[in-house]
């Protein structure tokens, strides 16, 4: 879940991305570099579901993790 939701967003951004730039013809408004930390960035929102609401921490845990290390990668590596 922590991998999963990130890639959804990132092709859902990707998509509108691209059409508005179909659309009004313009290049790019955002890299891909950007893209790809709001979509690792929108992950905190199961995160925050799974920690209070449903009060499952272990799983809130293991997804707080992935996207620690998806930021990591994200900032230091790309």
């Amino acid at each position: 879940m922590g991998i999963i939701i990130p890639v959804i967003l990132f092709a859902v951004i990707y998509g509108i991305n691209y059409l508005t730039g179909i659309i009004f013809h313009l290049a790019a408004m955002l890299s891909i570099h950007k893209m790809m930390f709001v979509s690792i960035a929108l992950n905190i929102l199961p995160i925050r579901y799974y920690l209070m609401n449903r009060e499952i921490e272990n799983t809130g845990k293991g997804i707080l993790l992935i996207t620690l290390i998806l930021i990591i990668i994200v900032t230091v590596v790309l």
